[in-house]
């Protein structure tokens, strides 16, 4: 996997299959990692985004939440009507407050 990140640390696991292939979401917290073309004997291969929390350690674990509807979860300017759930300020948010295990999607 890219940048050493193994799954046990994985904070937000999402596909994106529909937003632009070739530039990643902007996230207002946070950082995005792109698995590129990731193959999978069910569906076509797909590019894979890993959202990680602002202070990541790659030492730490992660609680891990999958999102399936990538094309919504970050950036408003890529999507087909304009909005995005803001996941990434939501997530932070939560976080911060310890209202949830640190995580990452």
């Amino acid at each position: 996997m890219k940048g050493g990140l193994n799954s046990t640390v994985f904070i937000l696991l999402l596909s994106s299959t529909i937003q632009a292939q070739n530039s990643l979401p902007q996230v207002a917290s946070g950082t995005i990692e792109r698995v590129e073309n990731f193959p999978s004997r069910f569906i076509s291969s797909r590019n894979i985004d890993i959202w990680l929390p602002v202070n990541y350690s790659s030492s730490k674990k992660y609680a891990v939440l999958y999102m399936h509807d990538g094309q919504m979860l970050y950036d408003s300017t890529t999507t087909w009507n304009k909005q995005a759930w803001e996941i990434d300020d939501v997530a932070s948010v939560l976080m911060a407050e310890y209202r949830v295990k640190n995580l990452s999607w």
